[in-house]
Formats: C-alpha cells, sequence, structure tokens
C-alpha cells in the first residue's frame, strides 16, 4: 500500500470519529470517574457500575484511539480519550440481551484486537476477533420494538431515571416532540410508548435528551436517504 493511500486511510479514520460524542466524564458516578483517574496502565475490560472501561496503553507516539463493535457491524468507531496519565480509556454502556461482545480496537488507524483481552471469539469471516462475555447479572433481555397482532408496536428504551426520551420516525414525520415515551414507576429508566403503525417497513431514532440514537435493543439499522443511521421495523 502506497503512502498516498494510507495518508487517506488516516484522514478518513480521523473524519470518522470527529463528529462522535465523547461520554463526558461528568456524566460518570464518582467510582467510574475514580477508576479511570487512577488508571496508570491499560487492562482487561472493567465491568463497573452497570459500565464497561476499555483501555489501552500508549506503546509510542499516539494520535487516536477508537473502538468498534460487531454488533453495529463495525461501521462505527467511538473515540477513546486520554487521562493524566496517558492511558486511553472508553466508557461504553452494557448492551442488552447480550451474551458477548465482539468488538476490534483503531489505534491510527490500524485495527487490531485488544491485547489486554486474551478472549477471541471467529468472526463470520473467519478472522479472530477480541470478546467480552456480559456477567449473567448484568444482563437485561429486552425486546424492543414489540409488535401486536393488531399492528400496535411497542418501543422501549432503557436508561436512566428522570431522563426525557422522544420516539420520531417516518411514521409521524420525523416530529422529534410528538410521541414522547413513559418511564414505569416500578421500573426506574425502562421506558416505552404503544402506536399503531400501519403495515410496511419504517425508520425510526429515539431523541434522548436532545441526541439522536438509534434504539439500542433493535440490531436492525439502515441508512436513510439523508445519509443518517436509522433503526427499522417491519409490520406486517
Amino acid at each position: 500500500m502506497t503512502k498516498y493511500k494510507l495518508f487517506i486511510l488516516f484522514i478518513l479514520f480521523s473524519i470518522s470519529i470527529s463528529g462522535l460524542n465523547l461520554f463526558a466524564v461528568t456524566n460518570e458516578s464518582v467510582i467510574i470517574h475514580m477508576q479511570i483517574s487512577n488508571m496508570k496502565h491499560a487492562q482487561a475490560p472493567v465491568f463497573l457500575d452497570r459500565k464497561i472501561i476499555f483501555s489501552y496503553d500508549q506503546k509510542k507516539y499516539v494520535r487516536r484511539v477508537g473502538i468498534a463493535f460487531g454488533f453495529e457491524n463495525y461501521r462505527v468507531v467511538y473515540p477513546f480519550y486520554k487521562n493524566d496519565n496517558n492511558v486511553f480509556v472508553y466508557i461504553s454502556d452494557i448492551p442488552q440481551g447480550m451474551d458477548s461482545l465482539s468488538y476490534r480496537i483503531i489505534v491510527d488507524g490500524l485495527w487490531i484486537n485488544d491485547p489486554h483481552n486474551p478472549s477471541l471469539t471467529r468472526s463470520a469471516d473467519g478472522f479472530l476477533i477480541s470478546s467480552l462475555a456480559i456477567p449473567s447479572s448484568l444482563k437485561k433481555r429486552i425486546q424492543s420494538p414489540t409488535i401486536e397482532a393488531d399492528r400496535t408496536v411497542t418501543f422501549i428504551y432503557t436508561g436512566k431515571s428522570n431522563e426525557t426520551i422522544f420516539l420520531s420516525g417516518n411514521f409521524n414525520n420525523w416530529d422529534p416532540f410528538m410521541l414522547k415515551l413513559t418511564e414505569d414507576k416500578n421500573d426506574p429508566g425502562y421506558y416505552s410508548i404503544s402506536l399503531r403503525i400501519p403495515p410496511g417497513r419504517h425508520y425510526y431514532t429515539f431523541i434522548a435528551n436532545g441526541k439522536e440514537i438509534t434504539d439500542p435493543q433493535n440490531p436492525y439499522k439502515a441508512i436513510d436517504q439523508n445519509g443518517r443511521r436509522v433503526s427499522l421495523v417491519d409490520v406486517p
């Protein structure tokens, strides 16, 4: 591969992560903040306060480190940030309803397995990739959306309590404020909304605290005509 091609790949990698938001340290719990602040060396992924902490050591000069996940077909690269000890860190939510999580780390455009995680799994195309088993105590199997015989579709979102969550889709002209999810009083952080939708393929996203995201519980994704990533549901 020529130096020119390598330069182009590096530029594309930089662009791909530049528009993604970091998980703000101010939104983390105190225990997570202390964990990453005191981390002097990278280690195997850590489950802490219902989050996963990934880390990478800066063995040599490194500009950017990212991570991509198998359940998203490695299409999205999320950036790490450095703590005061120059350890690259990324905090992830625990995917719902999954037994394990496959992922790869991207270091200045080079895709590698996590050097601190010896657990590997073989991908569909035959490559060995890093794998992380999710403890049973942290699993919460949620299916979203669910479809009833009368075409009533229930969309479910899980997060923190007292969040503001809306549903936006082609079935409501992508209005970001029309359909607000309701939090279950007996299950804080569990939000849902049910509505009847005409038959056919429909596209949607959640608006979580002002930020548009795809449905974490729905593995079916698409790219709409405007180039944004959306979730999809087929209503019979």
